[in-house]
């Protein structure tokens, strides 16, 4: 009983931990995407390096989910 709530608790840990990187890859794609703007670059460098960065942030949250719940013996579709 007690083993299975510790499991749930650090399963909550794992995710949000996967959802702050997600979060930290949009910020990082957002200010990329800002100074590349600031050096010359164009206007809508901005938008574009925060959707790149939620699309790699996706992607591996995405992966990161799965193997989480694989090694649990979850199905994923």
């Amino acid at each position: 009983m007690k083993s299975d709530s510790i499991q749930d608790l650090l399963l909550f840990g794992k995710i949000i931990s996967i959802a702050l990187l997600f979060c930290g890859y949009i910020l990082m794609g957002l200010y990329i995407g800002k100074e590349l703007t600031l050096k010359g670059g164009p206007s809508w460098g901005t938008s574009a390096g925060a959707m790149l960065g939620t699309l790699i942030g996706g992607f591996h949250g995405t992966w990161a989910i799965r193997d989480i719940l694989k090694k649990r013996g979850k199905r994923f579709p």
